[in-house]
C-alpha cells in the first residue's frame, strides 16, 4: 500500500509541475462523455494500462513504482490528465480504484489494470 502511495505521490509531483489544468476538465463522476478530447481519453488509457506499457510488470515493488511514475511523466499529455491524478491522489485502495474505473468507464474503456492493483487485496 505504501509504494502506491509513493508512486501516486510522484505522479502527483510530475502533475503539478506541468501546470494548471482547463476549467473545463471532465468531471471524475460517471455519466455521459461530452466534449472530451481523444488525447484526454489516451491519457486515461495510458494511466489505466501503464503497468504494462511502463514494462513495471515485470519488476519488483519498488522498481515498479518508479518505473510507473517515470512513463506517467513522459506519457501523459493533457493538463486535465494531470488535474485527474491530482482529484485522486489523496484517495485510498477502493475509492481511488473505483474513481478510476469510473473515469474509464465514462470514457468507453473496457477496463482498468492499474485500478485493480490499487484495490485492497
Amino acid at each position: 500500500m505504501k509504494s502506491l502511495l509513493a508512486l501516486c505521490a510522484a505522479v502527483t509531483l510530475v502533475a503539478c509541475q506541468k501546470g494548471e489544468a482547463s476549467e473545463n476538465a471532465p468531471s471524475s463522476k460517471v455519466g455521459p462523455v461530452s466534449n472530451v478530447s481523444t488525447e484526454y481519453t489516451k491519457d486515461i488509457e495510458n494511466l489505466c494500462d501503464s503497468i504494462k506499457r511502463s514494462g513495471a510488470e515485470k519488476e519488483d515493488a519498488e522498481a515498479r513504482q518508479l518505473l510507473i511514475a517515470n512513463w506517467l511523466a513522459a506519457n501523459l499529455k493533457t493538463d486535465d490528465a494531470h488535474k485527474f491524478l491530482v482529484h485522486i491522489q489523496p484517495m485510498e485502495g477502493n475509492a481511488k480504484a473505483q474513481v478510476l474505473e469510473d473515469e474509464a468507464k465514462r470514457l468507453g474503456l473496457a477496463g482498468c489494470p492499474l485500478a485493480n492493483e490499487w484495490k485492497p487485496k
